[in-house]
């Protein structure tokens, strides 16, 4: 399997969202991308969702938040403190504890 062939329709990879959020991340750090990184955390969350991967999930939406700044965005923050919730006691990751800190 190459790379191309995850993005075709019908095809399940779990590690998509992951692809889109570090493209997102790489993005984020370039002069006037910041547009092009949203896009790639908002398809990293979608993916995710669609996939049920509540890390991925949380990851991206963590991601989207820092870029777009944590007081800006009420929605955000209110869908990340969800995520937080369903991960639970399982979520004592660094992952979970930078969300725990954007939602506050």
């Amino acid at each position: 399997m190459s790379l191309s062939d995850i993005f075709r329709p019908g095809m399940r990879a779990y590690f998509v969202p992951l692809i889109y959020e570090i493209r997102g991340e790489c993005l984020a750090n370039l002069a006037d991308r910041a547009a092009d990184a949203e896009a790639d955390f908002r398809r990293s969350n979608e993916t995710a969702k669609a996939e049920n991967a509540k890390m991925f999930e949380l990851r991206s939406l963590r991601s989207l938040l820092r870029l777009k700044g944590a007081g800006n965005d009420a929605s955000l923050r209110s869908e990340l403190a969800r995520l937080v919730e369903e991960v639970g006691a399982d979520g004592d990751t660094l992952d979970v504890r930078e969300a725990k800190e954007l939602c506050s």
